[in-house]
């Protein structure tokens, strides 16, 4: 069987080439855009969790999905760990507030706050005057 003219066989290597091309083209923006759609309908994308966004110093935002130890158990199969001598996180994902003398540390230190404060200025007074 003899082959068909040259002219034939290059005609469709390039036209063959552009349709698969174009084609190829096409199936990829529609996959794209059907991801775009579905990423739109989601409230927090894939997971459905609850998040929130911090907007960062520099002025990036960073979302923050907010799980539980049991949801983040049964989402990567380990136990969250927490180190000794810190605070179980509560259910409402916010740490709770120290009183000022136990956040400066020793005695000493909340002393040093006050008289910063200007809380002990009275008693130097006081001191000064004897």
């Amino acid at each position: 069987m003899p082959l068909p003219r040259k002219g034939i066989l290059i005609r469709f290597v390039v036209y063959g080439t552009l349709i698969a091309f174009f084609g190829w083209r096409a199936w990829d923006r529609h996959q794209e855009e059907k991801a775009a759609e579905a990423a739109a309908t989601s409230p927090s994308g894939e997971t459905g969790l609850p998040s929130r966004e911090y907007r960062l110093p520099d002025g990036r935002s960073v979302e923050v999905l907010e799980v539980t130890p049991e949801q983040a158990q049964e989402m990567f199969g380990v136990p969250p760990r927490i180190e000794a001598g810190e605070a179980a996180p509560s259910p409402g994902g916010v740490g709770e507030a120290k009183a000022p003398a136990e956040a400066a540390g020793s005695e000493g230190e909340a002393k040093a706050a006050a008289d910063a404060a200007g809380e002990g200025a009275p008693a130097a007074a006081e001191a000064g005057a004897n």
